[in-house]
């Protein structure tokens, strides 16, 4: 990735960090061995770029390298640490991501550490990163810096979703191989406790969906179905999480569907201008479209799968595995997402972004994440995505955008998403994607 024309472009030797009792969380020791192995091997030399930044957290930096190796180099992605005071939780993430080891799973070759010494220009690099993506760590006052290195991921499903809109086809895609994830996961006796869009990770020019973000995973207690469930993200946590602070996997399942909802809806299912309104509309399963709108302009299978993912009763809400049993998965396209990653799109709109003060941690009490791209009370970005077809020619809005504009939240969000689904009933196939509107002083393209 060196090259003449970036200056700041670094080779750096990095150290693998040992996760501790890694041996306990895994099932499959010859697994987790060769993990370590490849991992040690692998990783002796990297190479990076702060041009080449993929996702920015609340304490982390996402920057692709390049695994040097003797015959060729290989393309992965090292998750930064902010902050020294994170790598334990980053250590916790790492056991989770070899413990889990699946296709369907985001593959990690372990966590390591760099000294910021080694190299002139490595502290002068990474203060680059820091300062253009707003951080507040003290480069200058750190010795090294801890990451994870995991597979080069193209774009989250967020990212993606906020750029284009998905078939049926599509969704159904990629549903299926984050439920496959999510299957695999339960089955070992583990619950994510944070999947949303954003997490779930789009790889090979499309044509697979993994699982990523395991830094909130946990294992359910021996015998248990449930374990204390006290962090998330709002708008994707389940009605018994904020009635008892505790859930299960079904938790997963329903955080799903509210992804599985947005695919087909283009609006957000439970998230609202404050946490209160939110909690209220989970608690009540109160949707902008409903059932019988839904079933209007979406296939049957894809609507009965949605409200059994987002059934309010967990006895009730669908499992991993019997929701893999659905018609609707045989309806899947071939390319994957590969169609929507071809499309000519701006440059940095597959960017991850996040605010700087958004996080996502556990605590005593509810502790969530916020999304900052979504409605937020008392802000001047208190706007709602819209969604309009494209005019035939011209880039400009239509004409009755300012009427638009006057229509409650509600109307706007179920005009543009029947509006979007009656055109695709006609069969159009000039028909253009869906353009989204939005404040040019709002950052709409935001991972938490």
């Amino acid at each position: 990735m060196q090259d003449d024309d970036d200056a700041l472009a670094l080779s750096f030797v990095a150290k693998r960090i040992e996760p501790k009792d890694t041996a306990d969380v895994a099932d499959n020791a010859e697994t987790l061995a060769a993990s370590r192995e490849a991992a040690q091997e692998a990783c002796a030399r990297l190479k990076c770029s702060p041009k080449d930044v993929l996702g920015v957290g609340a304490s982390s930096v996402v920057v692709g390298v390049q695994l040097g190796r003797a015959n060729a180099e290989q393309s992965l992605a090292a998750k930064f640490l902010v902050s020294g005071a994170a790598t334990s939780t980053r250590c916790h993430e790492a056991q989770m991501l070899l413990a889990a080891e699946s296709p369907h799973i985001l593959r990690c070759h372990g966590l390591f550490e760099a000294e910021l010494d080694q190299s002139p220009k490595m502290r002068g690099t990474f203060r680059v990163i820091m300062v253009s993506h707003k951080k507040k760590a003290k480069v200058e006052s750190m010795n090294k810096f801890a990451f994870l290195l995991t597979d080069r991921c193209d774009c989250s499903l967020y990212s993606l979703a906020q750029a284009t809109s998905f078939k049926e086809s599509e969704a159904s895609f990629a549903i299926h191989s984050a439920l496959r994830g999510l299957e695999h996961l339960h089955a070992l006796g583990m619950v994510h406790r944070d999947v949303k869009d954003a997490n779930i990770m789009v790889q090979d020019a499309g044509r697979r969906v993994v699982l990523a973000d395991f830094d909130l995973a946990a294992y359910l207690p021996k015998g248990a179905e449930t374990t204390k469930w006290t962090c998330g993200t709002p708008g994707f946590l389940a009605p018994e999480v904020y009635s008892k602070a505790e859930a299960g996997a079904k938790a997963d399942i329903f955080s799903l569907g509210v992804v599985l909802y947005y695919l087909l809806t283009q609006s957000h299912a439970f998230l609202r201008d404050s946490p209160l309104e939110t909690e209220i509309a989970t608690k009540s399963s109160r949707l902008p479209v409903d059932a019988d709108l839904l079933r209007v302009f979406r296939s049957e299978d894809a609507c009965s799968l949605v409200f059994w993912l987002l059934e309010p009763l967990v006895e009730n809400r669908a499992s991993a595995s019997e929701a893999l049993e659905s018609e609707w998965f045989f309806f899947q396209d071939s390319g994957g997402l590969s169609r929507l990653l071809k499309q000519k799109l701006p440059r940095n709109s597959l960017l991850q972004r996040s605010d700087p003060d958004s996080s996502t941690c556990e605590s005593s009490s509810m502790a969530v994440s916020k999304r900052a791209s979504l409605p937020v009370p008392g802000a001047k970005h208190k706007k709602v995505k819209k969604a309009f077809l494209d005019p035939p020619a011209s880039p400009e809005p239509r004409s009755s955008f300012g009427m638009f504009k006057s229509l409650s939240s509600s109307a706007r969000r179920a005009i543009s998403t029947a509006s979007s689904a009656l055109t695709a009933l006609v069969g159009n196939n000039k028909a253009k994607q869906a353009r989204v509107h939005q404040d040019p002083d709002f950052d709409a393209i935001f991972v938490p």
